[in-house]
């Protein structure tokens, strides 16, 4: 399922902030959302790649707006959502999804990169998501969703700190629910696998197959996919889910850890 279906304007009238959202993954958890009838804040630090996807999405009639905000900038993230709730409403739905590429494995990943990463992936999160629960609290309820990753679950190529971070969030996500469960706000995480992202169409035919080798549903993912997964759980469809982290990874969290590091010889295991 590569594009979008038809809307059922799910999420008419709600405002909804979506983090790194200026590309990837972000960006097309922004496009459902708002196909949906939301209006988007794609919140990021990219402002040429921010500007231009809300714009993209702007002329097809979305609502969609962009804001050039620091996660790790304290200050910046209470004034962002202070200006967000003025000019939009809301926020309604936060997408906590932003991310960047770091290095290093046990020996060879610095400190600091450590420290870097952990305050992105997880003390930015706690932070954001403490500044919107205290106002959907006032509105009567929200949803928070926490964009997760399989290597909460399972060991990757990923660094030390991003696993840490990941299987932080489960347990943050857990804690966030009980808090704010009572006004009415649910928590909950998605933890994605390998997905093929909007702009990596042309990804090379090897690495492809060799994901649909080890997926037990034959396919790589979307990233479109992946925004109706968050659609769901931030939709009333899910109004009794709250404190989950869902594996939306095709499967691929089933498979034991030997078996993944056997690779794509395992491929005819689900013929």
């Amino acid at each position: 399922m590569n594009g979008l279906r038809p809307s059922l304007n799910r999420l008419a009238g709600k405002t909804a902030i979506v983090t790194g959202a200026a590309q990837g993954i972000g960006a097309s958890i922004a496009e459902v959302l708002a196909h949906e009838g939301a209006h988007v804040a794609i919140w990021d630090v990219q402002p040429d790649a921010g500007s231009s996807t809300a714009k993209r999405l702007s002329e097809r009639g979305l609502r969609v707006s962009y804001v050039n905000v620091d996660l790790t900038d304290a200050i910046g993230v209470e004034e962002a959502v202070s200006a967000t709730s003025v000019q939009h409403g809301g926020p309604h739905i936060l997408v906590n999804n932003a991310r960047r590429p770091f290095r290093g494995d046990l020996l060879s990943q610095s400190l600091d990169d450590w420290d870097q990463e952990i305050e992105l992936l997880l003390k930015a999160v706690f932070h954001l998501s403490r500044c919107c629960i205290a106002r959907m609290k006032v509105l009567g309820g929200g949803v928070i969703l926490n964009v997760s990753s399989v290597a909460a679950f399972l060991t990757t190529p990923e660094t030390p700190a991003y696993h840490a971070a990941k299987g932080g969030i489960t347990e943050l996500t857990r804690y966030l629910a009980c808090e704010a469960g009572p006004s009415g706000v649910r928590v909950n995480a998605i933890c994605p696998g390998h997905v093929l992202k909007t702009e990596q169409a042309g990804k090379p035919a090897a690495w492809q197959e060799f994901i649909r080798g080890i997926v037990p549903l034959r396919r790589v993912p979307t990233s479109i996919e992946i925004g109706y997964s968050v659609l769901l759980l931030c939709s009333d469809d899910a109004s009794l889910i709250t404190g989950q982290s869902i594996l939306v990874d095709g499967g691929l969290g089933l498979i034991e850890q030997a078996q993944l590091l056997r690779n794509a010889g395992m491929a005819g295991k689900w013929k």
